[in-house]
């Protein structure tokens, strides 16, 4: 990379073990000399009234283009400057967008800023030779798979309004308005509410007080917020809630017979084939949510045995994924990457480091076992993909691996390989859970 040789000065101190700072000084007379180069370039495109286009006096383009000119010129020379200062420094690898803090230039004097750089931690991750893991003794049952039919068959229900009786009770769907408000403050704006009494989505005193509503009636019920509520400032506020009923329903059940197997689109023509379909299905999401189990509590073992470091860039980088993956932020109208993410790092900064230490130490078991994948397994594997989806290979490479996507991919699969490595050292004992 070429970059303009710049008279400038530099010092740097050091924070932490991953970041450092820098502060950079351009003279006055060095800042002056780019702004003036830039306004000669920039003078053969102006046009000004009373002048042929490019004429206009330097002092004039300066006078109306000198703080646009100024910042451009700025922002040049934190390019170069901080470029060759990390070069004299010998700092190789950083990490994330540096963190900038523009110095006051006092009646035109010397051009300064300050920025600090991150560096990737490079942990030497100890204690992975063996672990201790507990599993939930369970197994898939019949009550299960009873369950998930059920749930089958509440999709493809239909309901029927109630004439016979106008008093609510329960199992029945209400449809109705409702308004919610904190205790001493006005309820929010009126919302419909169609809810089926049983189901366990509405809180329990609520629930308890609409029964015995009749239609046309509207009620005040009020409840307390539990302690563990999810937004800590509504925990054990009393809530009011003003609903009024409309209608009665009650919901219409489809019998489990073959015809109404054949409905579903799993496959299955007879009862029996959905039971054993739904079965295997649950049996292999049991199995990936027992090596999810497996990985979280031995990546959990190892954060607390190995502590490091981690920069804020990239704590920061998880809080922007944390904030895509959850519909907050659409990469295809925000630059993600350089947006400022100050204002959420109280509420999603200590996941983000969470997220941001484990993805270190798995890449750091990565280094230092030496684990690779070839090119003889990534053909396997996009083979394997390419049968179990029913895609072409080509299609598989373009939507895996396309737009400088393959690094990445092996990456990902380097990493399973490692989480895969301390499972096989994991000693697993099955244990009867509690359920709350």
């Amino acid at each position: 990379m070429n970059q303009v040789s710049t008279d400038f000065s530099h010092e740097r101190s050091d924070i932490d073990e991953v970041t450092t700072k820098i502060e950079v000084t351009v003279p006055q007379a060095e800042f002056e000399k780019r702004v003036e180069a830039e306004v000669v370039k920039l003078q053969p495109q102006v046009s000004l009234k009373g002048f042929r286009k490019g004429k206009a006096p330097l002092g004039m383009v300066k006078k109306m283009h000198g703080e646009r000119v100024r910042f451009e010129v700025s922002q040049r020379l934190i390019s170069e400057t901080l470029y060759q200062a990390l070069v004299k420094e010998e700092i190789n690898e950083t990490v994330g967008e540096p963190e900038l803090e523009l110095g006051e230039r006092q009646d035109g004097g010397d051009f300064s800023y300050v920025a600090k750089v991150f560096f990737p931690p490079k942990p030497n991750i100890e204690k992975y030779d063996a672990f201790k893991v507990e599993l939930d003794e369970g197994d898939v049952t019949d009550s299960d798979v009873d369950n998930a039919i059920e749930e089958m068959r509440a999709s493809q229900s239909t309901f029927r309004t109630i004439t016979d009786r106008t008093v609510v009770e329960s199992g029945d769907v209400i449809k109705g308005k409702i308004r919610v408000g904190l205790e001493g403050e006005e309820p929010a704006a009126e919302e419909p509410l169609v809810v089926r009494l049983g189901d366990g989505r509405l809180p329990e005193e609520l629930e308890s007080g609409l029964l015995g509503l009749e239609v046309g009636e509207t009620k005040s019920i009020e409840t307390t917020l539990p302690d563990d509520h999810r937004d800590e400032q509504l925990q054990g506020k009393k809530a009011v809630y003003l609903v009024t009923l409309d209608e009665l329903q009650e919901q219409l059940l489809p019998e489990v017979t073959d015809d109404f197997v054949k409905t579903l689109g799993m496959g299955a023509q007879t009862v029996l084939e959905l039971r054993l379909k739904v079965r295997e299905q649950m049996e292999k999401q049991r199995e990936q949510q027992e090596q999810a189990e497996i990985h979280a509590q031995i990546l959990k073992e190892l954060l607390e045995k190995n502590a490091f470091t981690v920069p804020q860039s990239m704590i920061d980088g998880e809080i922007r994924s944390l904030l895509v993956r959850n519909g907050y932020v659409d990469p295809q109208k925000v630059d993600v990457h350089r947006m400022p993410v100050d204002t959420f790092r109280e509420q999603l900064g200590k996941i983000a480091e969470e997220r941001a230490r484990t993805t270190i130490l798995v890449e750091r078991i990565v280094e230092q076992e030496s684990i690779e994948f070839s090119d003889v397994e990534l053909s396997t594997l996009l083979s394997e993909i390419s049968e179990e989806h029913g895609m072409p290979i080509a299609d598989v490479e373009k939507a895996l691996l396309s737009d400088g996507r393959k690094a990445n991919f092996v990456r990902e699969q380097k990493q399973k390989k490692a989480l895969d490595l301390l499972r096989d050292r994991a000693s697993i004992t099955r244990v009867k859970k509690s359920k709350d």
